[in-house]
């Protein structure tokens, strides 16, 4: 799927000073590694050749990709995925990612330190079915730094998700995690607001002179360097969305991974519901077993919560690409033992092996982005990016790897977050009109 993605003329400008910051950054690392390639040359140590290449090359991969990428195209393409995910109750969900956000952090130099040239954000869309094929189609924007907004906002009923998107645009947050859809009611009140600014402002030469005395003022006692005008030009760029389907093409099944996730919270569920009445709250719960524990009076059932609670977070707020090792570690615990049946840690190991798989997957097309780039352009999946650069084509592997090392709850799951993460999106989604207000203000300071 295919969307449109509109900057303005400032944030392009940002957007291109953060990036050149950020290679410039990245500039020392690439001299680093020719240094120590040169010198293990030089002394002819192929042992070390060989360890240079298999760990310290391998954990610059990303950078060395994203970096060059970002010299060849610029802000003119990113890559995206559309993910289709179930629900947690009578619904279904998307998340659609963009990768390569060269702005995380407020990175200009002279500003704040640059950070790293990529990032992903994301959209989340709620669907709920309604009658035939017909649907309400909802979405939580990513307000600031990166934490969804609080309130879904309606896109109304349609049969699609690309329909329901049909008409909208995507903007990126430069110096921020942050993502949005804007509806076609919102750019349609954009549009008639700024003719009738261009009205006003052209009315009389009187009404001309005193709004520009106005915004002079504003820049004096703001130290804006820049021309401020309540709208800025737009760009737009069409971004290419990768969906669930064509990650099949890669062998990296996210459907099948999902089904095992969900199986998995099920039976964990009926764990907790046989245990119902020692349900309390986690802070409640860990000083009641801590002080059974001390006065010698335990229960082996607030144990077993604990135990049940530690498997939730292995599926809900570990990092992807990583829960195999926690599933495996997690099956081999005494108190695992007595609460699971053989089924559950068959679907456990289902699981591990799941992930085991997408991740030697991935691992072999880094390689073959490397080693066997003749194949690897030839492949049916990467013909299908026919619109992406060279440099793009070889960062997907890199995208995908970061994909994957997010946790289920930042794809699409905001119900799952930590606690600590839950009190933070309180405080950053109503605070994100004034977050972006002080962007604005540092945006304009760069120039």
């Amino acid at each position: 799927m295919k969307m449109k993605v509109s900057i303005t003329e400032k944030e392009r400008r940002y957007e291109e000073k953060s990036r050149d910051t950020v290679l410039e950054k990245y500039e020392t690392t690439t001299d680093e590694i020719y240094q120590k390639l040169g010198k293990i040359v030089d002394e002819r140590d192929t042992l070390s050749l060989f360890k240079f290449i298999q760990s310290d090359l391998e954990r610059q991969k990303y950078q060395i990709f994203t970096a060059e990428w970002a010299k060849e195209k610029g802000l003119s393409e990113k890559i995206g995925f559309l993910l289709r995910l179930p629900g947690l109750t009578n619904e279904e969900r998307y998340v659609m990612y963009t990768f390569l956000a060269f702005s995380k952090g407020l990175s200009v130099e002279g500003i704040v330190d640059a950070d790293h040239p990529g990032d992903l954000e994301r959209v989340i869309f709620k669907v709920y079915p309604i009658r035939g094929n017909l649907k309400e189609f909802y979405y939580l924007n990513t307000a600031a730094h990166g934490y969804p907004a609080l309130m879904k906002d309606s896109l109304g009923k349609h049969r699609t998700l690309e329909e329901a998107v049909r008409n909208c645009e995507i903007f990126l947050q430069p110096g921020d995690h942050a993502m949005g859809l804007l509806k076609p009611d919102e750019l349609r009140t954009r549009v008639y607001a700024e003719k009738v600014y261009k009205k006003i402002l052209n009315s009389s030469t009187f009404v001309h002179m005193y709004i520009n005395g106005l915004f002079r003022v504003f820049r004096r006692f703001t130290r804006f360097q820049t021309e401020s005008t309540p709208f800025d030009a737009k760009q737009y760029y069409e971004f290419f969305f990768l969906e669930s389907d064509e990650l099949k093409n890669f062998d990296i099944d996210t459907d099948q991974y999902m089904e095992l996730i969900f199986d998995l919270e099920r039976r964990l569920q009926e764990k907790r519901k046989e245990r119902e009445k020692f349900r309390l709250k986690k802070n409640y719960y860990l000083l009641r077993n801590w002080l059974a524990q001390k006065l010698k009076f335990g229960s082996i059932k607030w144990d077993d919560y604990l135990q049940l609670d530690k498997f939730e977070r292995i599926l809900w707020k570990t990092p992807i690409f990583e829960q195999d090792n926690a599933l495996s570690e997690y099956r081999k615990e005494e108190l695992t033992q007595q609460i699971f049946s053989e089924d559950d840690f068959q679907v456990m190991e289902n699981l591990e092996y799941h992930i085991s798989k997408m991740q030697v997957r991935v691992e072999q097309l880094k390689r073959q982005s490397f080693t066997d780039q003749e194949k690897y352009f030839t492949s049916k999946a990467i013909q299908r990016f026919e619109n992406l650069s060279i440099w793009g084509k070889l960062a997907i592997p890199s995208a995908i790897t970061e994909l994957f090392y997010k946790t289920l709850w930042d794809w699409a799951y905001p119900e799952k977050m930590p606690l600590g993460k839950k009190i933070f999106r309180l405080f950053a989604s109503p605070s994100g009109m004034a977050y972006r207000l002080i962007q604005k203000y540092m945006i304009s300071r760069s120039f």
